[in-house]
C-alpha cells in the first residue's frame, strides 16, 4: 500500500494535480514556455562557449536531427509544457561500453545494480583507479547533481549524484545534466520514477533476452516541464511526502522484525517446555 501511495504521489506532481491549489494562488509566475526559451538560450551560449569540446559538437549534431513526439495519454496544466531529454538538458552522455579493470579500493564505478529505487545502492560496490576513472569518463565526469539513468538490467532506474563524491560510470549507464537553476535536478528525478514516464520504455525497448533502451530513444523520452517556482514546490511536496513514506516504512520493517523475533522465541520456549 505504500508502494502505491508512493507511485500516487508522483504522479500527482508530475500532472500537476498536487500543486493544483499553489497554481491557482500564484497566477503571474513564468510560464512553461518562456523558461523553455530561457534553456534554450543557455544552451546556445554554452555550445557557442564550448564549441571545441568534442562532446558539444556531438550534441549541436544531435540536436540538429532530433525528433521529438509528445507522449500520449498524459495531460498537464496549460502553463506546462513538453519536452525531451535532449531538448530540455544540457547533456544526455553515453558511457564507455567496455568493462574496467577493478581495484580493491579507488574511485566508486556505478554499475546497473547500483541504482535502485531514486538512490545509489552501496551494496556489491566495485572501484577503480584514477587513470581509468579518467579514461572511461572522457565523454562527460559525473559531477553533484547530474542523473545517472540506467539503460538496462533495468532501463529506467535513476539516482542523483550527491555532493562530496567522484564516481566513474560503468556499462549500460547514461548520465544527464540539466541547467540546474532551470530545470531543478529533483524534479527531473521525480519525473524519471513516475510512472507516466516510464509508460513510454515499453514501446522503445528493444532487444530479445535482456531489453534495452537506446542512446536516442532515451534523448527523446519526454517530460513535462512546469515554470521554475512550481518545480521547487513540487519538490518540496514530493519530499514531505516520500519522507513521511520512509519512516513509516522504517517504522514496520522494525515491527516485523521485533514480531518474528517474539513468534520465534515464543515457538522454543512452548517446545522446551518453558511455557
Amino acid at each position: 500500500q505504500l508502494q502505491r501511495y508512493r507511485q500516487s504521489v508522483l504522479a500527482a506532481a508530475v500532472t500537476g494535480q498536487l500543486t493544483q491549489t499553489w497554481r491557482e494562488q500564484h497566477p503571474d509566475i513564468e510560464p512553461a514556455e518562456e523558461l523553455l526559451n530561457r534553456i534554450s538560450a543557455e544552451r546556445t551560449k554554452f555550445f557557442e562557449l564550448e564549441g571545441e569540446n568534442s562532446e558539444v559538437k556531438r550534441h549541436v549534431s544531435k540536436h540538429k536531427r532530433h525528433k521529438f513526439s509528445k507522449p500520449e495519454n498524459w495531460e498537464i496544466p496549460a502553463s506546462w509544457k513538453f519536452a525531451s531529454l535532449l531538448t530540455s538538458c544540457r547533456f544526455v552522455v553515453d558511457c564507455h561500453n567496455k568493462t574496467p579493470p577493478y581495484e580493491a579500493a579507488g574511485i566508486p564505478l556505478i554499475r546497473t545494480t547500483n541504482v535502485r529505487n531514486g538512490k545509489l545502492a552501496w551494496a556489491k560496490m566495485k572501484y577503480v583507479n584514477q587513470e581509468t576513472a579518467a579514461s572511461w569518463s572522457q565523454r562527460c565526469t559525473p559531477e553533484p547533481g547530474d542523473i545517472l539513468f540506467t539503460r538496462e538490467a533495468p532501463a529506467g532506474e535513476a539516482a542523483i549524484v550527491p555532493e562530496g563524491l567522484h564516481l566513474c560510470m560503468g556499462q549500460r549507464m547514461m548520465l544527464i545534466r540539466s541547467f540546474s537553476d532551470l530545470l531543478l535536478p529533483s524534479y527531473l528525478l521525480t519525473v524519471i520514477r513516475s510512472h507516466n514516464f516510464q509508460a513510454q520504455y515499453g514501446e522503445k525497448q528493444v532487444g530479445v533476452g535482456v531489453q534495452h533502451l537506446r542512446v536516442g530513444d532515451v534523448e527523446s523520452l519526454g517530460l513535462p516541464i512546469p515554470p521554475l517556482a512550481e518545480q521547487h514546490q513540487i519538490v518540496a511536496e514530493v519530499e514531505a511526502r516520500t519522507t513521511a513514506i520512509d519512516h513509516l516504512e522504517a517504522e514496520l520493517d522494525r515491527q516485523i522484525t521485533r514480531s518474528n523475533r517474539l513468534r520465534q522465541s515464543t515457538l522454543a520456549a512452548g517446545f522446551s517446555g518453558a511455557l
